[in-house]
């Protein structure tokens, strides 16, 4: 069970860095935070928050595509 939380603390830890970088405007170093969370979520849940992290990255960028296409994975694991 601590492997488990310990995953779904990375995976808060890795999203806080990225959400910190994207009020920056570190738009490249949210990306990669954000890609290494998404390669180390253990929940679904997480894998959701990931992705509409990325999806507010994407309208950050001013890339209505990427934001839709990140929603939508987020959508289609939890809808």
């Amino acid at each position: 069970m601590a492997s488990t939380l310990s995953a779904q603390n990375q995976t808060d830890g890795l999203i806080a860095v990225a959400r910190t970088h994207i009020a920056a405007h570190q738009f490249d170093q949210a990306e990669t935070v954000l890609n290494n969370a998404l390669e180390t979520a253990g929940y679904m849940m997480d894998s959701v928050h990931v992705y509409i992290w990325r999806a507010i990255l994407g309208h950050m960028r001013g890339s209505d595509s990427l934001a839709h296409g990140n929603f939508r994975a987020a959508l289609q694991l939890y809808p």
